[in-house]
């Protein structure tokens, strides 16, 4: 079975009946706040923790660090950043459904 390491947390590939586990579902949901700084900049942001491990991933991906990668986004956002939160999970599903696209086309 092939396994991904995301954030500390294992993802079983061929396994996705593994995610309807009730404690692993609780790991994955529980919020995490961080404070985040990155050129002089500073936010915070309340996550939950499939979310980190998904910008670990894409900011590794995409070759920038995890908080540059969420001050980019928030910046491409504009000036709506009242929902800080709800932009990046948005940026995060786009992303993954772009990889998803990409590895079915290939």
């Amino acid at each position: 079975m092939d396994t991904t390491e995301a954030g500390g947390l294992a993802y079983e590939r061929d396994a996705p009946e593994s995610l309807l586990d009730s404690e692993r579902m609780l790991a994955l949901a529980a919020p995490e706040f961080r404070a985040l700084s990155h050129k002089g900049s500073r936010k915070g942001v309340r996550l939950e923790a499939i979310f980190w491990s998904a910008l670990e991933v894409a900011a590794a991906d995409i070759g920038m660090s995890r908080n540059a990668l969420v001050f980019k986004v928030l910046m491409l956002a504009g000036s709506d950043q009242s929902n800080a939160t709800s932009v990046l999970r948005t940026f995060l599903m786009a992303y993954a459904m772009q990889r998803l696209k990409d590895v079915r086309e290939n």
